[in-house]
């Protein structure tokens, strides 16, 4: 079996449990539905179970990893020879350093064949979240004029900037480079906004939808300058930045039904995939810090919260709860798992903040029910004037 067959049966399994998920009403089955069948068919289950064939088909190289066990074994019976003869730490040293030349290509040789055979994964990542990209532009409604646009604009630049800020913080906290190029594009990941607003949340947010689809193009605009200053000073990550372009440069479209088959082929089909082809290189176990992913699933979540929150208090949104609208941005999860997985492919974030954001785009999809039952709660200006 070829990678590339792997990878079309691993989409077309994880849109079939993306299916079966949201038959039994599981919320968030389109990011939850791949994440499952990419635990399994990766290094967590299937790598266990078949872990010969899966680094043949999944990550190549095994040859090479062959020859590098080898020569770990010829050391460590080397030292373990040296052990029962008196050698002096000169000898040691030296024996050191010539594993340490006999071991060096070899890994690179590793990292090469790998980042060969890897290409069609990374290619695919990125023509799925282009895909979703773009087909959550085409299914959101043309705008409705509002004449409050300096305010959108800052309600939509502290809905990107407070989370970028905590995940710089978070970073930093953590012992990790807080301003350098991984921490910069997972912070254009959790920053960035909704590429449209569901037509649930339409209903909670009233008046105020149109401020809010306003506002999020600032939020994206803004994810796409941080991801393009992450890129710079990496010298790659390019693409992240036409990601979060992509969406802002799709013509809206105004037929119903074709904004309602580009957002089914969004939830149907191409996030279950990217979600499942995401991780499906990444050790689950290994891989994930999972302190820091706490923090980020709190961020990408609450901290996007508090930022609309924040933002929709301090301009002058049209006449609506500032609390309800924030709560009616839930449709988030899709543009986060886009970026996400674009950086991965592109090797500059680690699998392991990777799969960090894509459980956290999974959080968020699975508590948006609450938030909307929250904000159903939360009683509209003027209400109580008409029940009197």
């Amino acid at each position: 079996m070829t990678f590339s067959i792997f990878l079309l049966l691993t989409m077309v399994a994880a849109i079939g449990v993306a299916r079966l998920l949201r038959g039994l009403g599981l919320p968030g089955a389109r990011i939850i539905g791949g994440l499952v069948v990419g635990i399994i068919l990766g290094p967590v289950v299937l790598g266990r179970i078949a872990p010969d064939d899966w680094i043949r088909i999944v990550m190549g190289g095994q040859m090479e990893r062959a020859r590098i066990h080898e020569v770990e074994r010829d050391h460590a019976a080397w030292r373990f020879a040296a052990a029962t003869v008196p050698l002096s730490p000169e000898e040691f040293d030296e024996e050191a350093v010539r594993h340490r030349a006999e071991l060096e290509p070899l890994q690179a040789r590793l990292q090469a064949v790998e980042t060969t055979h890897a290409r069609p994964w990374a290619i695919l990542s990125v023509l799925l979240a282009a895909g979703a990209a773009a087909s959550g532009r085409a299914s959101r409604r043309p705008l409705e004029p509002t004449p409050n646009r300096d305010d959108s604009v800052a309600a939509g630049s502290w809905a990107a900037l407070f989370p970028a800020l905590a995940t710089w913080t978070v970073f930093a906290m953590t012992g990790r480079e807080a301003f350098g190029p991984e921490a910069m594009f997972t912070a254009a990941a959790v920053g960035i906004a909704g590429w449209s607003i569901d037509a649930r949340d339409r209903r909670l947010a009233g008046d105020a939808s149109a401020f809010l689809e306003r506002a999020s193009s600032t939020a994206i605009w803004i994810a796409c300058g941080i991801a393009a200053i992450a890129a710079w000073k990496s010298g790659s990550g390019w693409g992240v930045v036409g990601i979060c372009a992509v969406p802002m440069c799709i013509p809206l479209i105004r037929q119903t039904g074709l904004r309602r088959g580009f957002r089914r082929l969004r939830d149907d089909a191409l996030l279950p995939s990217l979600a499942a082809v995401c991780v499906l290189r990444s050790e689950f176990f290994l891989d994930v810090p999972w302190g820091l992913t706490l923090l980020l699933i709190l961020i990408a979540g609450d901290g996007r919260w508090l930022g609309w929150y924040a933002g929709l208090r301090l301009s002058n949104a049209p006449a609506t709860s500032p609390l309800r609208a924030s709560l009616s941005v839930t449709d988030v999860a899709g543009p986060q798992l886009a970026v996400t997985a674009t950086a991965m492919a592109l090797g500059v974030i680690g699998p392991g903040i990777g799969f960090a954001l894509v459980i956290a785009a999974a959080a968020i999809d699975l508590t948006s029910p609450l938030r909307r039952h929250i904000a159903r709660g939360v009683e509209r200006p003027g209400d109580e004037d008409a029940s009197d």
